[in-house]
């Protein structure tokens, strides 16, 4: 089976100028010599860009230049290996506060998962945030029904949206915000009421990230026994990863069979941002559950090759006994879905929100309680449930709009950085 290759483009966008790098070529010989390159191995210098293997499958380009503002996340491009040129690029967002806008009082509440903005409205001489809209994306949807901004990348793919916001007043009473889009400027005005001010705004983005390749399920099986199973280090099958999320255990086939899934999202734009919340969503193919039970998602320590040996890859795994995973969301049984097409939501945790990769790939395992718990289901139960891993994906609401009225260099705790296209990169063969 031939190598897939893709590139991340490390790039500075300007808007100004020359314009931002808008292809790279890659010779034969190059990938040749990529294929038996270590990972982390300098492959080419040429002026500001310098290439080097990323993983098994990924080349990574870093451009150096002097950037229009600064970029913390690593944006996605489409690469055609057949051709050696980049496809499709990342798109880029701006949000610039009109003059009242921009001189409002932006706190800033910085944490270990990074930085988040509220803007202060100080007394009822303001009613209304205006931002004007700066961007590439190939088409702007506004929802008017739910009041949001939703950005498309090629493809007609979504890249991210902005939900309404959350405002309160100084009695924490919820403050009623009318949101309106039009002519490329997004307002948010305070609709008439007894407020007691001052008033503190909380803008929100949803990036909502597809399952990668690295998605699927691995399961361990032995004749003899239950616990022979479950203690193996390397899975017995599948032979090649597989997009279903199968989880659970049970007897079949006379065989003892413990499933365990892994969900890899990429995460890799959010940039500086605090994030407020995150749910990761997928949908039920097949109940073959005797009795219900408990899962939930937890701490993965697997790499970015896909290995049968990821059957032991998570916080916690020990050779016997119950394991001390590391919970990333709430606990769900299955006696909360019923058919088919059911959605299922997992809640993330503050270790789940605090195990997302601002600048690469978050992973999860799913785990059934059982199997963590070391708990023989007997011969006559089967536990088995199986989830759709190809719609599955994770909403992750952050601080986007950032404070600033012009076009200068912003800072890592800005927020606003390039969207790339995130998980729907199509994996393509190597010439």
């Amino acid at each position: 089976m031939k190598n897939l290759y893709r590139i991340i483009l490390f790039t500075f966008l300007v808007l100004f100028g020359s314009g931002y790098i808008s292809e790279l070529s890659y010779s034969q010989e190059l990938i040749e010599k990529a294929k038996t390159a270590k990972i982390g191995d300098i492959l080419s210098r040429s002026g500001s860009i310098e290439l080097k293997k990323y993983s098994a499958e990924q080349i990574t380009a870093k451009i150096y230049s002097s950037p229009q503002w600064d970029m913390t996340g690593e944006p996605l491009v489409k690469y055609d290996a057949n051709t050696g040129r980049i496809t499709a690029k990342s798109r880029y967002v701006r949000f610039i506060p009109d003059e009242l806008t921009g001189k409002l009082e932006v706190k800033k509440d910085i944490s270990n998962t990074g930085t988040k903005e509220f803007y202060t409205i100080p007394d009822s001489k303001t009613t209304k945030l205006s931002w004007t809209v700066d961007t590439d994306a190939s088409r702007i949807e506004w929802n008017k029904n739910n009041e949001t901004l939703i950005f498309h990348a090629f493809n007609d793919l979504v890249m991210f949206k902005v939900p309404p916001p959350v405002a309160w007043d100084a009695d924490n009473k919820p403050v009623e915000i009318n949101i309106t889009y039009a002519d490329n400027k997004l307002t948010y005005e305070i609709t008439e009421n007894e407020y007691a001010y001052p008033i503190t705004v909380d803008p929100n983005t949803i990036i909502t990230t597809d399952a990668t390749g690295l998605s699927g399920y691995l399961m361990g099986m032995d004749a003899s026994s239950y616990v022979n199973a479950r203690n193996l280090a390397t899975a017995s099958l599948p032979d090649a990863a597989t997009p279903n999320l199968w989880f659970g255990q049970g007897y079949i086939g006379a065989t003892w069979r413990v499933y365990r899934s892994f969900l890899t999202f990429n995460t890799q734009t959010i940039g500086n941002a605090n994030i407020d919340s995150a749910k990761v969503v997928t949908v039920l193919n097949v109940n073959n559950s005797d009795t219900d039970f408990d899962f939930e998602l937890v701490s993965a320590t697997f790499d970015d090759v896909w290995s049968k040996t990821w059957f032991n890859d998570f916080t916690g795994w020990t050779a016997s006994g119950a394991y001390s995973v590391v919970p990333l969301s709430n606990t769900i049984n299955t006696s909360t879905f019923v058919a088919q097409g059911d959605t299922i939501r997992f809640i993330l945790n503050a270790a789940g929100k605090n195990a997302i990769n601002k600048s690469g790939n978050t992973k999860f395992f799913l785990e059934s309680l059982e199997d963590i718990n070391s708990s023989d289901p007997g011969q006559n139960y089967q536990e088995l449930i199986q989830f759709y891993a190809d719609v599955s994906y994770i909403e992750i609401y952050y601080t986007t709009i950032s404070n600033s009225s012009t076009r200068s260099i912003l800072s890592k705790d800005g927020i606003i950085t390039p969207y790339s296209i995130n998980g729907v990169i199509t994996p393509l063969k190597s010439p």
